[in-house]
């Protein structure tokens, strides 16, 4: 579930009957059909309304009486559900993009995964080339992109390089994929 304050009281309730009774009903017509519903709820929430909140990138544009109404609707029976809470930390720094993320578990030795990219003709990703990732730090600057839309302005760049059959991510992949940054669309440079 992705921003719970976002929720009306009734999908609130909803929730809570789902919490509850572990069943859902669909009622259609004349008829009503119940399934089992044992899950796991994962949910996230900006710290705020515009999810700028104690970040050091950007400052928030939220006034108090905001702030105030979005964390009165992640207080009470909403958050009592929840078992597990984190709190995580403000935006990654440069450093901390720079790094390569180590994988949440170990692969299965004689399973192939499949990493959600797409293949070059050899079957591999483009290699990343270091100018291609300073010009997207220099974005992630400038314009202030989250965490998501550093990784997601990656994963496009990678995208156009292998429909280009390049064996190299470059510094023109990456100024083309941060043209299809919906923020980006008004033509703000890096310069």
């Amino acid at each position: 579930m992705n921003s719970p304050p976002s929720l009306t009281k009734p999908h609130c309730r909803g929730c809570a009957s789902l919490w509850t009774t572990k069943k859902v009903q669909l009622s259609r017509a004349e008829h009503v059909l119940t399934y089992p519903a044992d899950f796991w709820l994962i949910a996230t929430a900006n710290p705020c309304p515009c999810g700028y909140f104690g970040s050091s990138l950007r400052l928030c544009s939220c006034s108090g009486r905001d702030l105030n109404r979005y964390r009165r609707k992640l207080t009470g029976p909403l958050i009592d559900r929840f078992d597990l809470l984190c709190t995580l930390s403000p935006p990654l720094s440069d450093e901390e993009l720079r790094r390569p993320a180590a994988p949440p578990w170990p692969a299965p030795p004689a399973a192939k995964v499949h990493s959600g990219r797409p293949p070059v003709d050899n079957g591999q990703v483009p290699a990343v080339s270091a100018e291609a990732l300073d010009f997207l730090y220099l974005a992630q600057r400038k314009l202030n992109l989250s965490v998501r839309a550093f990784e997601n302005t990656l994963k496009v760049a990678k995208t156009i390089a292998v429909l280009e059959k390049s064996r190299l991510l470059t510094e023109e992949h990456m100024a083309e994929a941060l043209q299809y940054r919906p923020e980006n669309r008004g033509g703000e440079l890096l310069c």
